[in-house]
């Protein structure tokens, strides 16, 4: 899988629910890890985190998606955007839709890994 896909599946999970000062957090509000499946509300980290880990996205997925997202943000710390004052789940839906397209106008370089799936 590529980059794309990635940041839409990050998306998917930030629309059902999303949050600031943790990776992810459970119906309570509890912070839990990104990838349990208590989990009901994602950071921009802790989607990335738990659509990463899926085995189908290999190494370069995620590489790319960080690609298309520094493209649009000008924060190096993606804790620090997320949680940012005032951030909205909304604006950071339209970002990842923004590093989509960036991906799509100008894709990541390939580094000549062969590791991807």
């Amino acid at each position: 899988m590529d980059g794309q896909t990635l940041l839409r599946e990050a998306a998917s999970l930030i629309g059902v629910g999303w949050c600031c000062g943790a990776a992810a957090r459970n119906c309570h509000g509890s912070p839990v890890e990104a990838s349990d499946p208590r989990a009901t509300n994602w950071s921009l980290t802790g989607a990335l985190a738990a659509v990463s880990d899926r085995p189908e996205f290999g190494i370069t997925a995620p590489r790319s998606a960080l690609w298309g997202i520094s493209a649009v943000i000008p924060d190096s710390s993606l804790d620090d955007w997320n949680n940012a004052q005032g951030r909205t789940q909304g604006d950071t839906l339209q970002m990842l839709a923004r590093a989509e397209n960036r991906l799509n106008e100008n894709p990541a370089p390939n580094n000549g890994s062969s590791l991807d799936t």
